[in-house]
């Protein structure tokens, strides 16, 4: 089993956490973490995680893009995926507003 989390936005570290008894999959583990420190009122994190059932060796799926703006409706999130296809959200308290973008 494979777990991968990929910071896009906020976080300022990544490290993995060997927790001391394992897990419910197995004695042992290596389990993804990050971290960022929050500097304002509101802060935004926005990460990609991954957790797949294949061996370690499989490879990495293609790397996603992410642009992110604060406006005064709240944060714009755009989420470039291969292929050319992205996603929006603007992101603010209270509330979340997904569409697909344009290609």
């Amino acid at each position: 089993m494979v777990s991968e989390a990929v910071a896009l936005h906020g976080f300022t570290a990544a490290t993995v956490m060997t927790p001391e008894a394992g897990t419910a999959f197995g004695p042992v583990a290596a389990v993804p973490a990050l971290t960022g420190t929050v500097t304002a009122a509101e802060c935004l994190f926005v990460s990609v995680l991954r957790l797949s059932g294949a061996d370690a060796d499989e490879p990495a799926p293609p790397a996603v893009r992410v642009t992110v703006r604060r406006s005064a409706a709240g944060h714009r999130l755009v989420v470039h995926r291969p292929g050319g296809d992205r996603r929006e959200a603007v992101i603010r308290a209270g509330a979340v507003a997904v569409t697909a973008g344009d290609s």
